[in-house]
C-alpha cells in the first residue's frame, strides 16, 4: 500500500541554517510557511520513500531556490508568479530506496519581474 507522508515546515524533523521566519498563512498546506531571504539560509530534511515533492507558495515577491538531494543540485526553482499561488508543488523527484537528504537553499537571486529574493517552504510530501 502507498501512503502519503507530509512534513510541515514547523516539524522538528527539519534542520534550519540561517535566518528563517515562520509566517502564518491561511492558504498554506499547514498553518504556516517558513521564509528566508538570506543567501546563506538552508533547510534540510531526511526523506525516504518512492517519490518526494516540495510544496511552496509562489508569488510576486518570491525569488529563486536551489533544491539539492544528497548534496547534488537537482533543480533551480523560480517561486515568482504574478499573483499569489499557494500550496504549489514546485519540485518533485523519484527516489531510490533508503534515506536521502533534501535541502532547500536560498540563492539570493530572483526573476527580473519579482520584487524580492525571499523563498518560502510550506511542506514536503513523500510517497512511501
Amino acid at each position: 500500500m502507498i501512503t502519503v507522508h507530509s512534513t510541515q515546515e514547523e516539524s522538528g524533523a527539519w534542520t534550519w541554517v540561517g535566518d528563517w521566519t515562520t509566517r502564518g498563512m491561511d492558504d498554506a498546506f499547514g498553518p504556516a510557511i517558513r521564509t528566508a531571504d538570506d543567501g546563506t539560509a538552508k533547510g534540510e530534511l531526511t526523506v525516504r520513500g518512492r517519490q518526494v515533492a516540495l510544496v511552496a507558495p509562489r508569488g510576486p515577491g518570491l525569488g529563486i531556490a536551489e533544491v539539492r538531494l544528497d548534496g547534488v543540485t537537482m533543480a533551480i526553482v523560480d517561486l515568482y508568479a504574478p499573483a499569489a499561488d499557494p500550496r504549489t508543488i514546485v519540485w518533485q523527484s523519484s527516489l531510490a530506496e533508503g534515506d536521502h537528504t533534501l535541502a532547500v537553499v536560498v540563492t539570493g537571486d530572483a526573476n527580473a519581474a519579482a520584487s524580492g529574493t525571499r523563498i518560502a517552504i510550506d511542506a514536503v510530501l513523500e510517497l512511501r
